[in-house]
């Protein structure tokens, strides 16, 4: 059941907090199989401060943050709503 393997990962994690698999693997669970985003973001935030040099941490929270961006603009097309374009800032553009 959902709940008890979210007990097992919080055991797992204060068992081996510098284990940053387990962490991507329990904020996956989180994002993609419960559908909960903020936890998802909880865990990798909890997850980068313990192990703040592990590179592989960084990497999986924007892959997390790209995949919560790439669901917003899913739902805002099923919608019909527009979806918004950059102001060229970003992207270096000049006029």
């Amino acid at each position: 059941s959902e709940k008890r393997l979210g007990k097992l990962f919080a055991r797992a994690l204060q068992l081996h907090p510098r284990n940053a698999a387990m962490w991507v693997r329990a904020a996956s669970w989180q994002f993609f199989g419960m559908s909960n985003a903020t936890a998802a973001r909880v865990l990798m935030q909890r997850a980068i401060r313990i192990n703040s040099k592990t590179k592989t941490l960084w990497h999986e929270y924007f892959r997390l943050e790209f995949h919560y961006v790439l669901k917003l603009l899913g739902r805002r097309e099923v919608l019909g709503l527009e979806i918004p374009q950059g102001d060229g800032a970003a992207s270096g553009a000049t006029e």
